[in-house]
């Protein structure tokens, strides 16, 4: 008796995700979606490397807004693959929070930064102390520092030889060098062979983290057993608390009340204080060193994931549509003198080049599947019911390369961002409706003008300098997606230009 007992309480408890399933989907009108199996949830429809094209398949079935339950978690994700959709909701105060994911509590136990706290004050002002440092960055030496980075990593790519290679390392050791840059003022030979090993290390693990298909996300008991992984993840926060620490001090006796970092911004803001007379007191204990660490970290880490991937985009998209590469040399040849370099004041005089910048984050879509927000409250979006707590991601590969979005939309075509004359259609034009590289709303990235930046220098120097071969059979520009979408593994053969300019 008492094992028939334990038998049906066993099944009771595997069949509870379906039954709940069931009322969600016809009862409290969720977005529809697959019934979930025990333990793994929805994830047996999903592809683990591939998310993006699997949940566009399931759209075909479910509609452009569904749901699915990642794992034995208690709620079901809903995915936007919808424009309008996407407005709806994050414009929407009550879904602009960021969900507590169990890996967070793991790296951040000082408090969150900007990548993962709410939608609140706190947040508010951590995000106009970044933009200020940035626009502080872009005005007074982004070029300069950049320049010297790109430099060195042609240089380096030169020496190796002529024949095909991977030069995926090489681009994130760039990466490391122009976020480390704008962080902390630092540059690659601040560090040593094994620091930057090291600081590549802590990175990769800590940015693995955040995938919503990380297991400790999936099974969040995980973050309380004395695993490998988790004590991994505990050195890893300690390595960076003490460093950003020491970089910190080293800041507070060299700062002169100039800006040229954003740390600058922080011991700014330590030692004079801002204006935070619209916050209450204890919201004014939560803007500590720590938590301003934390968002100097949450900007280092996606500045040198994001920088990477689309510079690794950018290689292969130039190196498949050769034609492409050579109207961006043509462009330069014609506007730029032989004796200038290419900085950031050179994009308006360069609109076709500029138009490619924009055409590779389409085709590239490197946010993947966005950042998550979760909703606060019961919310309705598109008819249906999203209820408090539920974790929200956006399809952007999905409307980035839809056809019902974009004519032609496996072509790369930047023309399609110019008008008539030949110049960068505005911003209010239709075209733009469904471009969403940097999200969209209250809660878009905080490092957008850096990104654009530096794509246009990376791009305009590349083809100023290189010649472009892929030597790679790669038939679809489709990648493998986590936290963001990386290319396909390719290898590519660059020459120097013999005549530059």
């Amino acid at each position: 008796m008492i094992f028939l007992i334990l038998l049906v309480c066993l099944v009771c408890l595997l069949l509870y995700p379906a039954l709940e399933d069931i009322y969600l989907l016809y009862i409290e009108k969720v977005p529809p979606g697959p019934i979930s199996l025990p333990i793994i949830g929805g994830l047996y429809k999903l592809n683990s490397s591939k998310p993006h094209l699997k949940l566009q398949q399931l759209t075909k079935r479910y509609g452009e807004i569904m749901s699915i339950r990642f794992g034995p978690s208690s709620s079901r994700t809903v995915i936007i693959h919808n424009t309008k959709f996407v407005q709806e909701l994050y414009n929407n105060q009550k879904a602009l929070d960021r969900p507590d994911l169990p890996f967070f509590e793991l790296i951040t136990p000082h408090g969150a930064g900007i990548g993962s706290r709410p939608y609140d004050k706190i947040w508010m002002l951590h995000t106009r102390i970044v933009k200020l440092a940035l626009h502080k960055v872009c005005q007074n030496s982004l070029s300069e520092k950049v320049m010297e980075t790109f430099e060195v990593l042609f240089n380096r790519l030169n020496e190796k030889g002529n024949g095909p290679q991977d030069i995926a390392i090489d681009l994130k050791l760039a990466s490391l060098d122009i976020t480390s840059s704008i962080c902390y003022g630092f540059h690659d030979d601040d560090w040593t062979s094994d620091q930057m090993n090291l600081l590549l290390k802590d990175h990769d693990k800590a940015m693995s983290g955040l995938s919503p298909f990380n297991p400790i996300n999936i099974f969040p008991f995980i973050k309380n057993l004395p695993v490998r992984l988790v004590k991994e993840i505990k050195d890893i926060t300690q390595r960076r608390d003490e460093l950003n620490q020491r970089i910190y001090d080293r800041h507070v006796e060299n700062y002169t009340g100039e800006v040229h970092d954003v740390m600058d911004i922080i011991v700014d803001v330590m030692e004079n204080g801002y204006n935070t007379s619209h916050i209450t007191d204890s919201q004014k204990k939560q803007m500590d060193l720590k938590s301003l660490f934390m968002t100097l970290t949450c900007l280092s880490m996606a500045g040198i994931d994001n920088m990477q991937s689309i510079m690794q985009w950018s290689v292969l998209v130039l190196g498949k549509h050769s034609s492409v590469a050579e109207k961006i040399f043509m462009e330069l040849q014609q506007t730029v003198a032989m004796d200038t370099s290419v900085t950031t004041e050179s994009r308006q005089h360069l609109p076709y080049t500029e138009a490619c910048v924009y055409e590779i984050l389409r085709v590239s879509s490197i946010t993947g599947l966005g950042v998550p927000h979760i909703t606060r409250e019961d919310i309705q979006v598109g008819g249906y019911k999203i209820t408090k707590g539920t974790q929200i991601f956006t399809n952007i590969w999905h409307i980035h390369n839809n056809s019902h979005n974009w004519t032609d939309h496996e072509a790369v075509k930047p023309e399609r961002f110019l008008d008539s004359n030949g110049q960068l259609k505005l911003k209010s034009d239709e075209i733009f409706k469904n471009y969403l590289p940097f999200g969209l709303g209250k809660r878009t990235c905080t490092g957008e003008v850096i990104i654009l930046n530096v794509l246009f220098l990376f791009v305009s120097n590349l083809v100023r300098t290189q010649t472009i071969k892929i030597d790679n059979h790669i038939s679809e520009l489709i990648g493998n997606c986590d936290m963001s979408h990386k290319p396909p593994a390719y290898k590519v053969t660059l020459n120097p230009r013999v005549c530059q300019f």
